[in-house]
């Protein structure tokens, strides 16, 4: 038996069987270590990240907000929102927020081929009202011409904004 422990066939696979064993257990600490970095940097970052939203919105429908001299808001592709009021209040909140740093605009850009619904139309008919009615920071909307909804939310905003027209009747 002692001879055969001596071999140096036997020796050298001793020798390998161990240092697969070794291989195996710093691969496996190196993706603990690789998983502990990753949720470590998640963390901080998002310690980093939170005080440091000017512009904070509630509704889902905002896409990415914007500021150089003009506040940039680009809306996600679905504004179907049953209830025109979280929208309304969360485009006021960005509307005084502009405002106190001293923006000189607001643009407003709608997705290509997106869906608004009738809430959501009422939401930006409020808007604009609210804005005409404060008249501190200039509004742009641009509508995509490729979206149904956009269309016909800019055309009841021209008649909105004309106002009352008279009729051919009061005429008589």
């Amino acid at each position: 038996m002692g001879e055969v422990d001596q071999l140096s066939e036997v020796q050298d696979k001793d020798i390998q069987n161990y240092l697969e064993l070794f291989g195996t257990i710093a691969m496996i600490l190196s993706q603990i270590l690789k998983w502990g970095f990753k949720k470590y940097r998640e963390r901080r970052k998002a310690n980093v990240s939170e005080p440091n939203e000017p512009y904070p919105v509630t509704s889902p429908y905002f896409r990415s907000i914007k500021e150089v001299t003009r506040l940039d808001i680009f809306l996600d592709r679905n504004v179907a929102t049953k209830s025109s009021e979280s929208l309304y209040q969360d485009l006021i909140s960005l509307y005084t927020k502009a405002k106190e740093n001293g923006m000189e605009s607001i643009k407003i850009e709608f997705a290509h081929y997106g869906f608004i619904s009738s809430a959501g139309g009422t939401a930006f008919l409020k808007f604009t009202d609210y804005v005409s009615e404060f008249n501190g920071i200039r509004l742009v909307i641009k509508f995509p011409t490729d979206s149904p909804d956009a269309v016909k939310l800019y055309l009841d905003l021209q008649l909105h904004r004309a106002g009352p027209t008279l009729d051919e009747s009061s005429f008589t």
